[in-house]
């Protein structure tokens, strides 16, 4: 048996047989809020952002400026800079800092919580032993592992990639591919295995999509809404994460593999 490996904050969670490990056809990485945890409008991260901007005393850019630094990636030093802020990770700590205290406040009054079709998907594709589950999400990583950990579905995943360790931080931030990059090395290292052109990303918003574009791999957008219709970004759209089976990702891969 190969133990659990611990990289830092990379970590494989379950024990892998070296006669089964080339059974795992696709690697499949989640995001979190939005895809998997239902946050009900339970944060304004628009007032989180607001709070953090007068925590240190800087005068508060306009909405849609604002709005900007959610996308910014590698360029988020210079945007902050450009609104007088004098230390960006001093910004990002006093965010982390209002948005756990904020989420996990309203997690634990029960205002956010799974979506119903999480841990049936999740199940689903775990037990079928042809994909590697991982996830990669711009939360820090406390938080990150506080809601998997909470909602009992971090059993599922083989790794968690998220801000602030593991050389990820908000320069490598989604939509960079960095981190696509990143957990495609270590899972591949630790199972001996290339899942280059075998990983697609599932995420909730045009973020994980564009990562998923710059990463040069195939993007499942979740919409529960099921009135938006077919995929026009270069992405799949699926209605639930039920509808990520196994047969899915693997017909998803292949087809953008060929170009069609």
């Amino acid at each position: 048996m190969i133990n659990s490996i611990s990289l830092g904050h990379f970590y494989l969670t379950h024990l892998v047989h070296p006669t089964v490990i080339h059974t795992r056809e696709f690697l499949a990485i989640f995001d979190v809020d939005g895809t998997m945890v239902n946050l009900s409008g339970a944060i304004d991260f628009d007032a989180l952002l607001v709070d953090a901007f007068k925590e240190l005393g800087t005068d508060v850019p306009p909405v849609a400026e604002r709005d900007a630094l959610w996308r910014a990636g590698k360029n988020h030093a210079d945007l902050l800079r450009s609104w007088g802020v004098a230390s960006p990770r001093a910004f990002w700590d006093a965010f982390d800092r209002l948005d756990f205290e904020a989420r996990s406040g309203a997690i634990k009054a029960g205002r956010i919580g799974l979506f119903p079709d999480c841990i049936p998907a999740l199940s689903a594709l775990h037990d079928s032993g042809r994909v590697v589950l991982a996830v990669h999400t711009n939360t820090p990583y406390k938080l990150a592992r506080y809601q998997l950990e909470h909602f009992n579905i971090a059993r599922y995943f083989e790794a968690l990639l998220a801000l602030d360790v593991d050389g990820y931080d908000q320069s490598r931030a989604k939509p960079e591919p960095w981190g696509i990059h990143h957990l495609q090395a270590k899972i591949g290292s630790a199972y001996g295995a290339d899942f280059t052109g075998r990983t697609a990303f599932i995420g909730d918003s045009r973020i994980d999509m564009d990562a998923a574009r710059n990463a040069r791999i195939p993007g499942i957008l979740v919409s529960r809404d099921t009135s938006i219709g077919d995929a026009k970004g270069g992405f799949d759209v699926v209605s639930s994460l039920v509808q990520a089976t196994p047969r899915f990702l693997g017909s998803v891969i292949r087809r953008f593999g060929t170009g069609l």
